[in-house]
């Protein structure tokens, strides 16, 4: 195990790790959970545990791309990566502190597009890598899907509504 490698894909899974925990207060928890999501909604202990599955998943890649990956590769794919946590972050603090579904989904649909493009990009060099990614793609388009459904639910509602359970 390379230990340089290994430190930076922590710090840099930490940092974002640690953005999103300052962002995602229990009062946009709180908020989340009273909204009518017409029940398409995973529970939010669900959506924690994906979300770190997700940062996993980073880690694993981040890794492989700092030790394997020929320095041709690199950067732009570290770049697509790096997009993808950031996009993930902004989705957290555009739903939790500024609570607006529409900036959520402009987020998930950034989110999705970088996801899909790193994936076809690890199928020409890193197979594991793009299998690690294959997931995340499904459940960025899943992600879109209900965020825009959430910000058609809520585009005419400014009012705290209750969780409607199908």
């Amino acid at each position: 195990m390379h230990l340089i490698p290994l430190f930076q894909t922590i710090t840099i899974c930490l940092i974002f790790i640690l953005f999103e925990a300052m962002i995602a207060t229990r009062q946009g928890r709180d908020w989340f959970e009273d909204l009518n999501q017409q029940g398409k909604s995973v529970s939010v202990d669900t959506w924690y545990w994906i979300g770190g599955l997700f940062y996993l998943v980073c880690g694993v890649i981040a890794y492989r791309l700092f030790t394997i990956v020929d320095k041709r590769q690199f950067l732009l794919s570290f770049s697509l990566l790096f997009g993808i946590m950031l996009t993930n972050t902004l989705m957290v603090a555009f739903l939790f502190k500024v609570r607006s579904m529409t900036l959520a989904w402009v987020s998930n649909f950034l989110f999705c597009l970088l996801t899909g493009i790193l994936f076809f990009r690890f199928l020409d060099y890193d197979l594991v890598s793009a299998i690690l990614l294959f997931a995340y793609l499904g459940w960025s388009i899943y992600n879109v899907y209900y965020f825009n459904t959430l910000r058609k639910i809520h585009s005419n509602s400014k009012s705290k509504v209750r969780r409607i359970q199908n």
